[in-house]
């Protein structure tokens, strides 16, 4: 029995003396990623808006028509006999470059305390005013803590309004969560969660909004626990995108629905990865839309055309062992035929982009993971509840916005796509 214990030691030792040529061994080469791409950002500076000076947090921006808006709210500093209120706060700009503040009349006790988290132009608008803005915040409080949501509306440069609503329309005993509003021809939507699942709001004008709880292909039914998060105007209908937890599962899976008219819905299938799926941005992309987010254990990217199938396209990106905070997709915008993506991957946020390839702009394009490249930032964020990264485009120009939880900064990409060069 020694002697057969041996015989593996033996053999391990012959072979290596076997392998020794009297030289080194060379290493197999392990390709290395380029360097992040380099749009060479420019910080623009944003004039305080009208109220007590102090932190500016930004989180969301759009552009229509050229006209440029960008959206956030503002934490007073510590004034004598206590801190002041925070309260909102937005900027526009005719070329993306100088910004003026945005009047604010807010009335509502909730409204004067929000901070802007999504802001949305054009819509189908009246004929005195063809172009309105919507935006949505909220401020966290009342006997429970839960976001207490407000929307906003009025001409491109002000003065905005506020919309007083029941405390029950996007909150209330069965309130969950409330996400970001998009416009449409005929109108626009909000989409988000209550406790009977998926759900949507929906208003002509973009002041009162109608709520939209229980349709059974929106809402949760049979083995499905769903939540809608994002939506778009897919030139027919609205198209919205999120997730759903299916019983006897426990990662969630990717998860989309259509609607003519943002009341009734139909479920669409979206390919499901073994893990973890879900879908968190969705944009017109040629005759289609694509849409991204979380998947296993990176991001990954879908698309639909004009068929009605969803495909699965592509992926990017690679979820981080340090835990900061959920992984999501926080943006996702059409730049120069590619697309740009913003994503925060537990540890921190980055910025991905890749080009549409000599196909041109449409759905059936595939992404895989070598054809996207990171973007430098031009500054690191965390990932955390309050340190974001967003992004807007209209087709030539990106505007970046960052926040770290002590700023706010807004930047200008000088040159799109990014290069090499530094």
């Amino acid at each position: 029995m020694r002697r057969r214990a041996l015989v593996p030691l033996v053999l391990a030792a012959v072979l290596a003396l076997a392998g020794c040529t009297g030289e080194p061994r060379a290493e197999p080469s392990v390709p290395t990623a380029p360097p992040p791409a380099d749009p060479g950002w420019s910080e623009i500076g944003l004039p305080p808006p009208p109220g007590p000076a102090g932190r500016v947090a930004l989180r969301d921006a759009t552009v229509c028509d050229g006209r440029w808006y960008v959206v956030g709210g503002v934490f007073p500093d510590d004034a004598p006999g206590g801190a002041a209120e925070p309260y909102p706060a937005a900027w526009t700009s005719a070329d993306g470059r100088t910004f003026e503040p945005v009047e604010i009349h807010a009335t509502g006790f909730w409204a004067l305390l929000a901070t802007l988290t999504s802001v949305a132009c054009g819509g189908p608008g009246t004929a005195a005013q063809p172009e309105t803005v919507v935006a949505v915040g909220s401020r966290s409080g009342g006997a429970h803590g839960n976001p207490r949501v407000s929307t906003f509306h009025g001409p491109p440069t002000g003065p905005w309004v506020d919309v007083p609503a029941p405390i029950t329309l996007y909150g209330g005993s069965e309130g969950m969560v409330v996400y970001g509003v998009a416009p449409g021809p005929e109108g626009w939507l909000i989409p988000g969660g209550r406790t009977s699942g998926g759900a949507a709001w929906t208003s002509p004008d973009g002041t009162e909004f109608t709520l939209v709880d229980d349709d059974p292909e929106l809402t949760s039914s049979g083995d499905l626990d769903t939540l809608a998060v994002h939506a778009v105007h897919d030139g027919e209908g609205w198209t919205v995108v999120g997730s759903a937890g299916r019983e006897g599962r426990v990662p969630r899976v990717p998860l989309a629905w259509v609607s003519v008219d943002g009341r009734t819905w139909q479920r669409q299938s979206v390919p499901e990865p073994e893990g973890f799926g879900s879908l968190d941005r969705v944009v017109r992309y040629g005759d289609g839309v694509l849409a991204a987010g979380v998947r296993d254990e990176g991001f990954g990217v879908w698309s639909r055309a004009q068929d009605g199938e969803w495909a699965d396209v592509g992926a990017f990106g690679a979820l981080s062992d340090r835990y900061g905070g959920s992984p999501y997709v926080a943006d996702l915008d059409v730049v120069a035929d590619g697309v740009l993506a913003v994503a925060s991957d537990r540890e921190t946020n980055g910025v991905w982009w890749a080009d549409a390839g000599p196909g041109g702009a449409t759905p059936k394009n595939a992404w895989p993971r070598d054809a996207w490249r990171e973007v430098r930032l031009p500054v690191p964020v965390e990932a955390g509840a309050d340190h974001t990264v967003s992004a807007a485009s209209d087709g030539d120009e990106v505007l970046l916005l960052t926040d770290d939880e002590t700023a706010g900064r807004l930047w200008a990409a000088t040159r799109w796509p990014p290069s090499d060069r530094s």
